[in-house]
């Protein structure tokens, strides 16, 4: 590799180094000595002499009112490779700090309807892996119809267990219904209180569904915030009772 694809490797423009190269070889030299060796126009000079001055590169005298420039010792180079490097050291810390926000900052989806609560579980299938599920999952039957038997098919079809942590209720008959069958374990949640909401967490998702008037659902891809929900539900499976067999 040449001496001038090194310094332009180093970080100068392709006319820096032309000039440096050509300073560097001239000694201390004027302008219009540096331009014809450069074969860079007079006017153009300047500004690259400018640049070249302000890294360190370069400096310059003035005698009998001729301004005359003049290479620095190439050594100059080491310093401030280093001085770079400290530089973005410095910078280090901070950089860090925006990648950890940019990995970190859960995305989220709103999904709308029927439809919509359809789409989030369509995203279970796609993901593919064992999940868990809390909450009311005889309101989601109900509310899904046919389709929901579709959708069991399709994740018994692609071998994909799922653990259930539901109320105790008559209705909970219709999630115990073909439990082996349908690749689910169920138990009954230690809760006094009936649980609005089914929450599936699969992989480095939550998903979580409403029967409010407004029927709705949304998905937050977080593996932090997954991580925190798997450990709760298998706290509450530990001591979840499980149903009586028939």
């Amino acid at each position: 590799m040449d001496l001038y694809q090194k310094l332009v490797d180093y970080g100068l423009t392709e006319k820096e180094a032309k000039i440096y190269l050509a300073t560097l070889e001239l000694g201390m030299s004027t302008v219009n000595t540096i331009a014809k060796k450069s074969k860079i126009f007079r006017t153009y000079c300047y500004d690259i002499l400018r640049s070249l001055s302000e890294k360190g590169l370069v400096t310059s005298i003035i005698k009998k009112q001729v301004k005359y420039y003049e290479v620095v010792d190439p050594s100059k180079f080491v310093q401030l490779l280093h001085d770079k490097e400290e530089k973005i050291k410095e910078a280090i810390p901070q950089l860090q700090m925006l990648k950890a926000t940019a990995v970190f900052k859960p995305i989220t989806e709103v999904f709308e309807g029927k439809e919509g609560i359809k789409s989030i579980h369509m995203d279970i299938l796609q993901t593919g892996v064992d999940h868990y599920v809390l909450g009311t999952s005889t309101t989601i039957i109900k509310f899904l119809g046919p389709w929901f038997d579709y959708y069991v098919k399709e994740r018994v079809k692609r071998n994909i267990k799922v653990k259930v942590l539901t109320n105790k209720s008559p209705e909970a008959q219709l999630v115990l219904k073909n439990a082996k069958r349908d690749l689910r374990e169920v138990k009954y949640y230690p809760l006094t209180n009936d649980i609005n909401t089914t929450t599936y967490i699969y992989g480095n998702k939550i998903a979580m569904v409403m029967y409010a008037k407004e029927k709705f659902g949304v998905i937050i891809q977080s593996q932090e915030l997954a991580q925190t929900q798997k450990t709760i539900f298998e706290t509450l499976w530990k001591i979840a009772e499980k149903p009586e067999k028939r």
